[in-house]
């Protein structure tokens, strides 16, 4: 399962990659489409983009023309038509690039293309990662914890690995790097205990994604996240707490998969 996890960063980078460049070019050939659309990669802006990135092809065409020749680019369930109807009035007076257009108009579209292509793969591994990840008993243990995620439980499921491996929870920290260590430079040695940082990079920054998703959605988790912050003895700042958070997540996630129950907040976060 971890191969999918691993394709999948891979296919969200070459998109990030993709989503620059389009942008770059976009912003080359009509920079005053940010005042318009402030994605570029959205579903109104690349059906624009693919043929009509070029302010002096809009300007060709009469507004009803050029929004009809958008519509059919468009795969969306509803065009942004106000949208459109400023793109073309920002057209006429455009200060773009004014050689060499129809080379990089045809780069977006083989951008574009790759975009789309990559987003559909990405959607076929995703699928494939949760497919296997719900196949395994883990699953259900993992998911009992309210807003989790599934992409993001089966990211952590995946980076551990049989979690039978592991004699307790210590160890899980351990290969995510969130354990606290004694901050020191020079010859001071500092109070503040961050993060080591030596441990498994996916694991941590599944863990820190799903205690920022849990702090907003979940009372329990917000909860002892304030008490952290807000204890007489010891406060922690917020980094500290986060990582504090995602120590105790972790432990929780293995205790539930240990002892193959399923997750009671009332009881895991009294302490």
């Amino acid at each position: 399962m971890r191969q999918y996890v691993v394709l999948r960063d891979r296919l969200k980078a070459d998109t990030r990659r993709q989503k620059s460049l389009i942008r770059n070019i976009a912003g080359q050939l009509f920079p005053e489409l940010v005042h318009e659309f402030a994605d570029f990669t959205g579903l109104a802006a690349l059906a624009m983009l693919r043929h009509h990135a070029v302010p002096s092809v809009i300007r060709d065409l009469s507004r009803p023309a050029f929004i009809a020749a958008v519509r059919a680019d468009f795969t969306g369930q509803q065009l942004a038509v106000s949208k459109l109807r400023r793109t073309y009035v920002l057209s006429q007076r455009s200060v773009g690039v004014q050689h060499g257009t129809e080379a990089l108009q045809q780069a977006l579209r083989c951008h574009i293309d790759t975009l789309e292509m990559l987003e559909r793969q990405l959607e076929d591994v995703e699928a494939s990662l949760l497919h296997t990840f719900f196949g395994m008993p883990e699953a259900s243990y993992l998911l009992s914890v309210d807003n989790l995620g599934q992409i993001t439980a089966a990211i952590i499921l995946a980076e551990i690995g049989d979690p039978s491996r592991y004699s307790n929870g210590s160890q899980l920290v351990k290969l995510a790097g969130i354990q606290p260590v004694q901050n020191t430079s020079g010859r001071k040695t500092r109070s503040r205990t961050p993060m080591s940082h030596k441990g498994r990079s996916r694991l941590r920054t599944a863990l820190y994604f799903a205690v920022m998703r849990l702090i907003q959605h979940d009372d329990n988790f917000a909860r002892i996240y304030r008490r952290f912050q807000q204890r007489d003895k010891n406060p922690l700042t917020n980094m500290q707490a986060l990582g504090a958070l995602m120590n105790k997540l972790l432990r929780i996630l293995w205790a539930l998969m240990k002892h193959q129950t399923f997750y009671d907040p009332t009881y895991e976060m009294s302490s």
